[in-house]
């Protein structure tokens, strides 16, 4: 399977920076908790202060908490807006592909019938030419393959002697 750098990097990014929000949680739930430990250690002169210790570290908490979140939403609206315009990309080139296809295939026809309709003689030489490469193909599969009558591959081979005599005819014409 392979992989792709880019998109390795990019995850190993996001990895990094959650393990980063992860720890910053931590901490935070760390000084609570140690301030809580003190609390039920001090005398009533001093809560007060510890109080307002603990109220400025649980709003700290909160904070990293709700940026951790909103930093989640907003990644995960970044990929899903980068979703949408991949998906736009993609069918917009798939309807170009498409349409580069049929104006080929157009051109292609327009061509065979201003050739056909100015060197007639050629054309149909050509029509004759790859039929007789078709049937010469056909004439060694089935001589190889054994499977046909010896009546069968006679009428093949004249069949192409036919076609032959007539292409050689055309030739002579365009000579002419």
């Amino acid at each position: 399977m392979r992989t792709d750098a880019g998109k390795a990097q990019l995850f190993l990014k996001y990895l990094a920076k959650a393990y980063k929000h992860v720890q910053e949680r931590e901490i935070a739930r760390d000084k609570v908790q140690t301030t809580l430990r003190r609390l039920k250690k001090i005398s009533t002169k001093e809560m007060h202060q510890e109080l307002e210790v603990l109220e400025a570290r649980i709003v700290e908490a909160l904070k990293k908490e709700d940026s951790i979140a909103q930093r989640h939403t907003g990644d995960a609206q970044l990929h899903a807006d980068m979703q949408a315009k991949i998906d736009a990309l993609q069918e917009k080139l798939g309807a170009y592909l498409r349409s580069r296809e049929n104006r080929e295939s157009k051109l292609r026809e327009l061509e065979s019938k201003i050739f056909a309709h100015s060197q007639p003689r050629a054309h149909r030489l050509d029509q004759l030419k790859s039929i007789l490469a078709h049937l010469e193909k056909r004439f060694h599969e089935e001589k190889s393959s054994g499977d046909h009558s010896k009546d069968e591959l006679a009428e093949i081979a004249s069949q192409i002697t036919r076609l032959k005599g007539r292409i050689a005819a055309l030739e002579r014409k365009s000579d002419e």
